[in-house]
């Protein structure tokens, strides 16, 4: 049953779609394992996100490190440059197949982060209902 959660994953990919259209200066998104593999993507090639989940893996890595003597885990990295912003939030759903999953969100110079920190939390809190919603379809297809 494991393997139906994780292929809702990939599913993903439409709502990561709308919320980089939604979104004022965010020009792309990625879902991605803790290990760094592409689950789904909007607003960049198939080349750029799998860098990117290797990037934000790496990254998030990194971060955790810096406070393994601490309790707690990592909820946010933030890159700014000339050219944008990269931000990084885990997706600590209570569904399996989003346990430690990374959102990543790149952005225009001139977006608000307040917004986009806003939106990515709220997104990462839609993904529990709809992987639960996709279990239930398939569950009520294969009676």
């Amino acid at each position: 049953m494991s393997h139906t959660y994780k292929a809702s994953l990939h599913d993903l990919t439409p709502l990561l779609e709308e919320f980089v259209a939604r979104i004022p200066g965010v020009t792309a998104a990625l879902l991605a394992t803790p290990d760094g593999l592409r689950q789904a993507k909007a607003g960049m090639d198939t080349d750029d996100a799998d860098g990117m989940a290797a990037l934000i893996a790496g990254l998030q890595s990194l971060a955790r490190a810096q406070f393994r003597a601490s309790a707690g885990s990592v909820r946010q990295v933030v890159i700014e440059h000339d050219a944008g912003s990269l931000y990084l939030m885990r997706a600590d759903a209570t569904d399996p197949a989003a346990a430690g999953a990374l959102l990543a969100v790149r952005t225009e110079p001139g977006a608000d982060p307040q917004v986009v920190g806003f939106e990515m939390s709220r997104w990462i809190a839609g993904i529990d209902a709809h992987l639960q919603s996709a279990l239930r379809a398939t569950a009520a297809s294969s009676q």
